[in-house]
């Protein structure tokens, strides 16, 4: 007789003392029902599973219950092989501690490299989400790692997937000379002095075409910007928009960081050809709780001062989201 096969219960229940071991594979509400004697109880499905693949395959049809057997399947011999490798991988890094390559060519890891990597962040992996981890880097930077050069412990950065580092030449935190940093300090200087001299001369070039706009030489080709369509700047598009255009053309200046002075030039205003009531109105609401909150603000303030009463000590709340809510006491003469 070939197994598996399928036998008949009545052929079965005169031998059975003849196999080694009954499994049955139904799931456990199923199997405290009524069960073979002697018989083990490993399930494919739970009880929760089975019901819901049951519903399927009367709801629907049996090709989809199927799938989805084959897919519940699938995941536990995932979910079995992943902690089968998790042991092996914790065990070698620990047993192996002196080095990750054990451990990569037993289960055909790639073993990466980073350089200037700190307690706070990823020095030049800033990318790297696994350097960026706080339990890996809390590993990495312990005294095991650093004093004896050994592998952390495996750390569970995400779920299903760890990670083990070891630290190959630690450099202690210490107050770098002069000629280190000349370079970066250089180049810093460099970079002020010439924001400082490009805005001069892009307030000076601001003030005469301010004066007469003769000179418009320079300006890239015109575009529609708008709140909704923001094809500059953030605080360009705030200074653009805050600019008297009573009388057109109309010039404005900006400061960006990174970027020096820019200049613009304002030849139109556009009104919208439909006003879109709704976003006026939400637009009107924003305003009027804004100006209500500053309001009361300032109110709030009013009593402060008049009755003398300072905040000694804020209340942190439980909830680190909730609004802090302050204890004010009268002040002492």
């Amino acid at each position: 007789m070939k197994y598996p096969a399928l036998l008949p219960f009545a052929e079965i229940l005169p031998v059975l003392d003849k196999f080694d071991a009954i499994i049955d594979v139904r799931s456990p509400a199923e199997f405290a029902e009524d069960h073979i004697p002697g018989a083990i109880n490993c399930p494919v499905l739970n009880n929760e599973e089975r019901h819901r693949i049951g519903t399927l395959y009367k709801q629907v049809n049996a090709f989809e219950a199927r799938a989805e057997i084959t897919a519940e399947i699938t995941k536990q011999l995932a979910a079995k092989k992943y902690a089968e490798m998790a042991e092996v991988f914790s065990n070698t890094i620990y047993e192996q501690a002196d080095s990750l390559k054990p451990v990569a060519d037993k289960l055909k890891l790639t073993v990466e490299t980073a350089s200037n990597v700190t307690r706070e962040s990823a020095g030049t992996a800033a990318g790297n989400a696994v350097l960026n981890n706080p339990k890996f880097l809390q590993a990495l930077f312990s005294d095991e790692a650093i004093k004896r050069k050994h592998n952390t412990e495996a750390v569970e950065i995400a779920p299903n997937t760890l990670v083990s580092g070891r630290v190959i030449e630690y450099k202690p935190v210490s107050q770098r000379t002069f000629d280190e940093v000349r370079g970066s300090v250089l180049e810093r200087v460099t970079q002020i002095e010439a924001r400082t001299l490009a805005r001069k001369a892009g307030e000076s070039k601001l003030a005469s075409l301010q004066k007469t706009a003769a000179d418009e030489a320079g300006f890239n080709a015109a575009k529609v910007v708008s709140r909704a369509k923001q094809d500059v700047d953030g605080a360009a598009l705030a200074a653009i928009m805050k600019t008297d255009v009573s009388k057109l053309p109309a010039f404005v200046g900006v400061d960006l960081p990174s970027q020096g002075y820019a200049i613009y030039r304002i030849n139109k205003v556009i009104a919208p050809a439909v006003v879109d009531d709704a976003r006026r109105l939400a637009e009107q609401q924003q305003i009027s709780t804004a100006l209500a909150q500053e309001e009361m603000l300032a109110y709030i303030d009013y009593l402060k001062e008049k009755s003398k009463v300072k905040i000694l000590q804020p209340i942190v709340p439980a909830n680190p989201d909730a609004q802090n809510k302050p204890i004010a006491l009268p002040a002492s003469n």
